[in-house]
């Protein structure tokens, strides 16, 4: 049985990865910037270590051209249910899969965490925790 559920944890895990990726890849907006300012910017979100371990700003200077790449794609499960109900199921099948493998993760990860795991009181926690997780998820997607 402990197999079984590490299996759809795994199986979880890629439908996750793999509609995630999608839905960027489909849905996702992209914006390319270049030039000095963006390796400025890069190089002085860098945070350096001073001799007693303290983390402090590091001063930068940089020279030359830098390219930053940024893919974002995001729904709201009001947007998403939106879409579902006017039929466009194909066009959010992306989406689910990512929301589908986020909770496959989170209740398959936990049946094999109570099986696989000797020290029952920390099993218990951790599907506590991912019991509390879906809990608040299923009822953000219903009250949306």
């Amino acid at each position: 049985m402990f197999i079984l559920f590490l299996a759809l944890t795994g199986l979880s895990v890629v439908a996750l990865i793999v509609g995630t990726v999608w839905t960027a890849v489909v849905s996702g907006q992209t914006r390319r910037r270049s030039g000095p300012e963006v390796g400025a910017e890069m190089m002085a979100g860098r945070m350096a270590r001073d001799s007693e371990g303290h983390t402090r700003p590091q001063h930068v200077f940089f020279k030359g051209k830098a390219v930053a790449v940024e893919r974002k794609a995001s729904f709201s499960f009001a947007e998403i249910k939106q879409q579902l109900r006017a039929g466009e199921w194909l066009d959010m099948f992306p989406v689910l899969l990512a929301i589908g493998g986020f909770l496959g993760l989170f209740l398959f990860g936990a049946a094999a965490a109570w099986l696989g795991i000797e020290n029952k009181l920390l099993a218990g926690l951790i599907v506590i925790v991912a019991l509390y997780a879906l809990i608040r998820t299923v009822s953000a997607i219903v009250r949306a």
